[in-house]
């Protein structure tokens, strides 16, 4: 959505301004793109890569595969040349750089390792436009029509420049893992999705002047989820309280069922919560339930006693790619077996993807669905430096 310039009353004008500010964020953002490294194989198809190290070291380096090995605390190998980390990698114009199987545009640091000892991180810098690019095709199908890839689009873009400082302590902004947003780099990217952030360029949603949370999952099954029971807020903010979807059932996970063994569950369980010893599983069933009808609290009623558990902690501590979702129509027990059956996959919180995927294709715009689901928000434009 454009912004429209109020020319007829200077007040109107004055109050616009007031309510949706220029917001200008940093252009570039570091994504950790391999981590606890090693060993590492950098190949490029570059002209030369520039390298520059934390004691002023340069190397240009023509090679289009050099090795890296991880030496002592603070130093590695880069193609045999001792250097100091932080290591900066940057190819020659129009170029890019593979890491394992993906390639990727922008710069690249080499820098020691926050979470284990005697490795390194590979970061990527890189544009937060061209970041969406290896984003959107990651997080939904390419052929979708083009008003859900920009749907999402707007929704990855508010949520990276929300979150820019989530792995700050680390070193850098997010990571490409589904805890921050999946991220395949220029492999990835998808002409059709390109275009959807082309389109949508600098465009955020926010909510009274301030970003929105723009979370989103696959499919709600539907109805999606106030936000209070997965993260356990006092109080949700206005457009995360839910919404009636009836646009999601092509989803191919709108129902589903699992089948787990007993012992794994238990196992599960005792890995995860502490102070409590966990007998032979009887019996899990539904305690209580949200407004929306989604399992809230699950109560296991043991060999050794009973217990109460979260209904979504528990998808997560047994695998939240079987357990799809913690909406849970029935749970039966069976011989060693368990039998789960309930509908959507994720959090069910905010953007429904396959609802958005079916509103498009019957002609709502990126505008209309994202006020559908996350009501009251308002798209504006950001300012990079």
């Amino acid at each position: 959505m454009n912004k429209h310039c109020i020319i007829i009353f200077s007040t109107l004008l004055y109050v616009s301004i007031i309510v949706y500010p220029s917001i200008i964020v940093k252009k570039y953002i570091k994504i950790c793109v391999a981590s606890n490294m090693t060993t590492c194989k950098i190949q490029n198809n570059a002209k030369q890569l520039y390298i520059e190290d934390a004691c002023n070291k340069h190397l240009l380096i023509t090679k289009k595969i050099i090795n890296v090995f991880f030496i002592n605390q603070n130093t590695i190998s880069v193609d045999g040349c001792i250097l100091s980390l932080p290591v900066l990698i940057k190819p020659s114009e129009d170029g890019f750089i593979f890491i394992g199987l993906n390639s990727y545009r922008g710069d690249f640091i080499l820098q020691k390792s926050y979470t284990l000892c005697n490795s390194f991180d590979v970061i990527n810098i890189i544009s937060i436009e061209n970041y969406l690019k290896g984003v959107i095709p990651k997080e939904v199908n390419e052929n979708w029509d083009i008003e859900a890839l920009k749907v999402q689009s707007i929704a990855s873009r508010t949520y990276s420049i929300l979150n820019y400082k989530k792995h700050e302590h680390q070193g850098f902004n997010l990571c490409s893992t589904t805890h921050c947003q999946v991220y395949g780099g220029l492999s990835a990217e998808a002409k059709k999705c390109n275009i959807a952030v082309m389109q949508t360029e600098g465009k955020i949603l926010m909510y009274k002047g301030e970003l929105a949370h723009t979370v989103f999952h696959s499919t709600c099954g539907g109805h999606t989820e106030n936000s209070k029971y997965i993260w356990y807020k006092a109080k949700s903010p206005k457009y995360l309280r839910g919404v009636k979807c009836s646009f999601c059932s092509k989803s191919p996970y709108f129902r589903w069922q699992e089948n787990l063994d007993e012992d794994l569950i238990r196992n599960k369980l005792l890995n995860n919560i502490e102070q409590i010893n966990i007998g032979n599983i009887q019996k899990i069933k539904v305690k209580s339930r949200t407004q929306t009808g989604t399992a809230k609290t699950l109560k296991i009623i043991h060999s050794k006693g009973k217990f109460l558990i979260c209904a979504y902690q528990f998808r997560l501590i047994i695998n939240p790619y079987i357990i799809k979702s913690h909406a849970f129509s029935s749970i039966k027990h069976c011989g060693d077996k368990f039998y789960f059956t309930g509908k959507g996959w994720g959090h069910m919180v905010g953007l429904c993807q396959w609802g958005t995927k079916v509103m498009a294709e019957q002609g709502k715009t990126c505008s209309q669905i994202l006020k559908y689901f996350f009501p009251k928000t308002k798209i504006n434009t950001i300012q990079y430096q």
